[in-house]
């Protein structure tokens, strides 16, 4: 997997799209360790893949709503290999199937999209010494409606980070 794997990144770099066959043709891996070393390749390569379930359009989609931003504003990149860190709760592999994505990241990637959100809010709100309830997000910024004044996320980010730091209650 380390030859496809650097030409995954390669080409990701370039922003070249890559195509990878997922479909196990035993005359191509005869000389290459069989049907289990296409096993262990094709889950280094793909873990969590969009495989027609539509998981990398449904789960952008959830952050993107907590976010109040438009899906087009939220990128996909698929996990790198690490079962330990990225392995599907109810599977407990890098895998997909069962339909089982999207329950299975509806809550943290709502959560994860909410999170981000509070932290910009507070992080606006810090900066011009008003109640977060006084601002709200939307279409990728914070505005405060009483004052016109509205920031945009990118310029809130280092402020929101700050906000986890002095607040580790905020980043359970």
């Amino acid at each position: 997997p380390d030859v496809a794997v650097s030409a995954i990144k390669t080409a990701k770099k370039h922003g070249a799209r890559v195509s990878y066959d997922l479909n196990y043709r035993g005359s191509l891996w005869r000389d290459f360790g069989g049907k289990e070393r296409a096993r262990v390749v094709n889950r280094a390569i793909v873990p969590y893949v969009e495989m027609g379930q539509g998981t990398f359009t449904a789960v952008p989609m959830l952050i993107a709503e907590e976010l109040e931003v438009t899906l087009e504003q939220v990128r996909v990149e698929a996990a790198p290999p690490d079962e330990a860190r990225y392995g599907h709760p109810f599977f407990k592999g890098q895998i997909t199937g069962g339909s089982a994505s999207i329950r299975a990241a509806w809550e943290p990637m709502r959560r994860a999209g909410a999170t981000a959100r509070v932290l910009l809010v507070s992080a606006a709100a810090r900066r011009w010494s008003v109640m977060p309830g006084a601002c709200r997000a939307e279409a990728g910024e914070v505005r405060h409606p009483a004052t016109g004044r509205r920031l945009a996320y990118g310029a809130l980010v280092d402020e929101a980070l700050g906000v986890v730091h002095a607040n580790p209650a905020a980043e359970t």
